[in-house]
Formats: structure tokens, sequence, C-alpha cells
């Protein structure tokens, strides 16, 4: 066993499995994350082109079709005074359109039942799609799955804005680039999720054994990380740590699979709270979940998604496309995992903290009131 210069814990082999790095090849020179960092990465990796591109101040608008997306620099900062590592709150958000509060809570539940990529939120009369990411040096790779997920977003966006197209009481959000005018055909990266089937491309033969091998690893970096062993069976491991649940694993039956190709899902749990929840209740979860500060709104609660004494449950999930660029690296592929699951865990975790506070500060008609006390 040896001790990581970083963090101080103990751990075997290459990899500080606390701090996700190579310990042989550490160094405290990780270069700050930029906005221009991100947008480089996002515009490269998404194929956008001049044409449906509007620029801002450490912002930018994509029009992929008839929606925007818009995706910005929310917050930045430091993690204390004495951390040489900074960190950046980054949202993708498309909005889909305008109604009445009944319809909205209802269409955005059922965006959710699809959209393990962010969470459809209603709000101020419009429902809209928002996934976040905290950035920082240590979490890079991540960015490649923020990317995939972003995708998702305006694909989903743009499939159901399609299908409820007869629905009565709809202001669609249709917009153009103020400058090109409205495309003449969507963009062709939106093929990629498009519908029931993956057309990203082959999946590749050797992928399956990497996921298997990755998955054999995520335990040993789960406990050196304080989360102790749950519930597991062949397609689905839970690991515990205080009120906090966390599970990763694959179902190869879930439409996810067919549609995102193979890939890993993430649910996280506050045990604390024990009671079933109906759309607007999951809408408070949502909304609250996009206050929170430097945390990645990977996932969404959703009303059915009630489990037992496991209680709300936030979903998310991680494509195949950047999982596969893992797969000659096993020990990678399951660290940017348990990562991954990590985000998505504190930003379930900071929900309920961060209602709590709202209860405890707010008068009698506040969100809190809807969802009950902790128990």
């Amino acid at each position: 066993m040896e001790t990581c210069d970083k963090c101080g814990r103990l751990y075997s082999g290459e990899y500080c499995a606390n701090c996700h790095v190579d310990t042989d090849n550490y160094s405290r020179d990780f270069p700050n994350v930029t906005w221009d960092e991100v947008r480089d990465h996002l515009v490269k990796r998404l194929l956008i082109d001049d044409e449906s591109i509007l620029h801002g101040e450490e912002e930018y608008f994509w029009w992929p079709a008839f929606l925007c997306q818009h995706v910005y620099k929310e917050d930045e900062g430091r993690f204390n005074d004495e951390s040489p590592d900074n960190w950046m709150q980054i949202v993708a958000e498309t909005e889909v359109g305008r109604m009445s509060e009944e319809l909205g809570l209802a269409l955005a539940d059922e965006v959710n039942s699809e959209f393990v990529h962010g969470a459809a939120i209603y709000d101020e009369g419009a429902l809209t799609l928002r996934t976040s990411f905290a950035f920082n040096p240590l979490n890079r790779a991540l960015l490649k799955i923020f990317h995939e997920q972003i995708l998702a977003q305006a694909t989903l966006a743009h499939e159901f804005a399609i299908k409820w197209v007869e629905i009565e009481g709809i202001e669609f959000s249709h917009s153009n680039h103020p400058e090109s005018g409205p495309r003449d055909n969507p963009d062709d990266l939106l093929g990629v999720f498009w519908g029931d089937t993956y057309s990203g491309g082959e999946i590749m033969p050797d992928f399956s054994q990497a996921l298997a091998e990755a998955r054999a690893v995520i335990p040993q970096l789960m406990a050196n990380q304080g989360w102790a062993p749950g519930f597991s069976n062949d397609e689905v491991n839970f690991f515990l740590k205080g009120n906090a649940s966390v599970g990763m694993g694959v179902r190869p039956s879930d439409p996810e699979n067919a549609k995102y190709g193979p890939g890993i899902f993430v649910y996280a749990n506050d045990m604390g709270y024990q009671m079933p929840l109906g759309p607007q209740e999951t809408n408070t979860l949502n909304f609250v979940s996009s206050e929170l500060g430097r945390a990645s709104q990977f996932g969404a609660f959703l009303s059915k998604n009630y489990i037992g004494e496991l209680g709300p449950r936030m979903t998310a999930f991680i494509p195949y496309g950047p999982l596969a660029e893992d797969r000659f690296n096993p020990l990678n592929m399951a660290i940017t995992i348990t990562n991954f699951a990590a985000h998505v865990s504190k930003c379930c975790m900071g929900t309920f903290w961060l209602l709590d506070e709202k209860v405890s500060t707010e008068p009698t008609e506040s969100a809190g009131d809807q969802l009950g006390n902790r128990s």
C-alpha cells in the first residue's frame, strides 16, 4: 500500500481511487478549466457549423433544428482559498414551449421518463430540458459524457415537440438563427439518438468484455471512497453511505440501451425521504436540483421512481459512446463510471439538503410543504 500525495489516503496499484488520478504521473499542475476549453470541445465534438451557432460572452446558442439550445457558464470559483483548482458550472438548456401549469407538469414527467441525461423542468410557464456539469481540472474525463448528454437533450426536445404538435395549449419555442435564418434540414447529428434505435455506429465486439471488467473493479473503487456494499445481482450493484444509496449497472432490456447504445444506468437515492411523489413534487425536486451550486444535474427525479425504503430516485445514464472510448482500458472506464456516479449522488443528496434549507427559511407554501419532512 502507498500513501497518495494529494489526499493522504492509502491505495494499491497505479491509481488512487479517491482522487482518480494516475499516481505515478501525478502532478499538481493540472491546468484550470476555462470557458474556451468547454466551448471548443462541444463545438468540435458536436460538429457545430458557423451558420447554426451564435457566440456570446461565455455562452453560445445553437440551432440544430427549430429549437435553440443555450449553453453557458452559470458560475465559477475555487474549492477553497488554498486550492489551486478552480471549478465552473456549465449549463445547457433547450426550451420546448410555454403552457399551463397542469399541462406543463404532466409533460415534464413524460419527458423525464425518457430523458436520462438531465431533467425536464416546468417553471414560470415554460417547459425546459436542462443539463449541467460542475467541471473542474480533475474531472475532464466527464466532458466527453457531457457533450453526449446535451446532444441527447437537443434530440429529445425536438422529438417531443413533434410528438406534441397536435396538443392544444402549447406555444412552441420555435426560433431561427438571427443571421442565417431557419435551417433547411435538421442537423445530421440529431440522427444519432433519433427514434428508438442507436445510429452512432457499430457496437464494438470487445466492448461488452471491457464493460464487464470495469464493473468488476467498481466495488473496490467505491470501498476506497467509504461506500459499503448493498444489494447486487448480475445487472446492478448498490452501495451505501449514511442516507445515500447509489447504484450502477446494466439493464439490457431497457429502451435506453437501444436508443443510446449499451451503457450504464446510475441510480441515486436519499433514504431519509420515504414517500411516493407525484408530478408536482418531482418537478419541485428537479427545480431544486437546478438551483444547487457546484453540482452536476446529470439525471432527474421521476414520479414513478419511488423505490420502497430507498425513497425517491434520481436516474441517469452513461451512453455507449464515451464508455467505448475507454474499451482498451477498463480501469479508466471504471473510474469514469464511479466519478459520474459521485456527481449524481451529490446532486441527489444536495437536492434534499437544499430542500431542508428552504423548509426552514420559507413560509407555509414552500416546496417542502409539498414533500413533507425528512423521516
